[in-house]
């Protein structure tokens, strides 16, 4: 397996931070942890075959996996596979020679490499490796939003979506508005209940305070 392929892997499914591991009755100290997971395991192998001493594992999660809009059980999940690598001389190979190719995460890997070659203290690389995690979106409160309009790149204009509201209005059948639209019927659904799509923005309603 070439290293520009792993590194693509990398900067997908991978993972590097600098961490530190407190012990009952032993003294705290850093550690750097570098991992690819997926679901698919052949892959996974394949990595950990191509990458010396590395460590195999799966992790069959019990606790349930919450999102913004589900909660998924851990019936309705498959297993995580992944490949760790703990130990400073194996951690130090690896990413250096998947270095030339990342991009993603080629700020992440240079604070590790800085750590194991004595160039950051533990603390500070641990601070700088959790802040180049972090995703920053910009012109966030510029973007337009569903409720004032279309989205960037939606399917239909608020032209469109007009036409559709009032040919329902009409009488026509949702579900053939969607298929000369070509979009979900559930798009056009939110569109008629007024979910999306609005004409002008809508106001937030202020709580009234009790006792008035």
């Amino acid at each position: 397996m070439e290293d520009a392929y792993i590194a693509g892997l990398f900067d997908g499914e991978g993972s590097v931070g600098i961490y530190r591991v407190r012990l009952v009755g032993h003294k705290a100290y850093w550690a750097v942890q570098v991992s690819v997971s997926g679901t698919h395991r052949p892959m996974i192998e394949a990595v950990h075959a191509a990458i010396p001493g590395s460590r195999l594992q799966g992790d069959f999660r019990t606790a349930d996996q919450r999102t913004p809009t589900k909660v998924y059980s851990v019936g309705h999940r498959r297993p995580i596979f992944r490949m760790q690598l703990c130990r400073q001389v194996e951690a130090r190979m690896f990413l250096c020679r998947i270095r030339p190719y990342l991009i993603e995460k080629a700020e992440q890997v240079d604070i590790a490499l800085a750590w194991l070659d004595g160039r950051l203290p533990g603390a500070v690389a641990e601070r700088r490796c959790r802040k180049a995690k972090q995703f920053k979106f910009r012109n966030l409160k510029s973007a337009p939003s569903m409720t004032c309009g279309p989205k960037v790149g939606a399917k239909l204009t608020l032209t469109e979506a007009v036409d559709i509201r009032k040919r329902v209005t009409a009488g026509e059948r949702q579900i053939d508005l969607a298929r000369e639209y070509e979009v979900s019927s559930g798009i056009v659904h939110h569109i008629v209940v007024g979910n999306t799509y609005h004409e002008t923005p809508r106001r937030k309603r202020r709580k009234s305070k009790q006792g008035q």
